[in-house]
């Protein structure tokens, strides 16, 4: 994302998902049948950056989030890594701008909370190792939230991709190679075209039990 003011597609700020370019699809990946964002239609180089959604969750402390995987691990009898892995897999940090906050949108069992199924990026995908994200976290401080822009072109219904962090804890294979610099901020509030197509329809996701 440019430093200088940025024309782009914008959507009121209760907007939290850009349903005209993006869906959300069942895939498979490692053998593992899960959700994905997809593009809807082939976006171009020249429509890059675009927004995609909104990242949503509650503000908590490193001590809260800490308390939340410890209980967790007390009430299924897991180790810490299972019980991290279990609690926070949907946790972004915020140690760039508010440092010893996350934003959780999940529940004391690691599920997603109701408020927060809306949200389309709670459903991108981390990168397999052949492949590199064409999403990035953007940074929108104007807005004073963390959202996420697709960088580069996709064709219709190629999945969306994006890089969760160098601390996310993994178990599946990952080539980070070029992709720790995948973070950017709008630095202002930048020129605003009107999305042509309005308001996008809510957000559908195929079968709602998240887990």
């Amino acid at each position: 994302m440019p430093k200088e003011s940025y024309v782009y597609r914008a959507f009121p700020p209760g907007v939290v998902s850009n349903t005209h370019d993006f869906d959300v699809r069942w895939v498979t990946h490692d053998n593992r049948r899960m959700r994905g964002v997809f593009a809807r239609r082939r976006i171009d180089t020249s429509e890059c950056s675009l927004f995609v959604g909104v990242y949503p969750g509650h503000r908590k402390s490193k001590e809260e989030i800490r308390n939340k995987f410890t209980s967790y691990s007390d009430r299924h009898f897991v180790d810490e890594r299972t019980s991290i892995r279990k609690t926070c897999a949907y946790n972004l940090s915020l140690e760039r701008v508010d440092p010893r906050y996350s934003l959780d949108p999940t529940d004391e069992e690691g599920a997603l909370l109701p408020e927060f199924t809306s949200s389309i990026v709670c459903y991108i995908n981390e990168s397999p190792p052949e492949s590199l994200p064409q999403a990035a976290f953007i940074y929108n401080r104007p807005r004073s939230r963390y959202e996420v822009w697709l960088l580069h072109a996709v064709e219709r219904d190629e999945e969306i991709f994006l890089y969760y962090g160098k601390y996310y804890l993994r178990d599946y294979p990952f080539n980070n190679t070029g992709t720790d610099h995948l973070f950017h901020v709008i630095p202002i509030e930048s020129v605003l075209a009107p999305d042509p197509g309005g308001i996008p329809a809510p957000l559908q996701v195929p079968d709602q039990d998240l887990r």
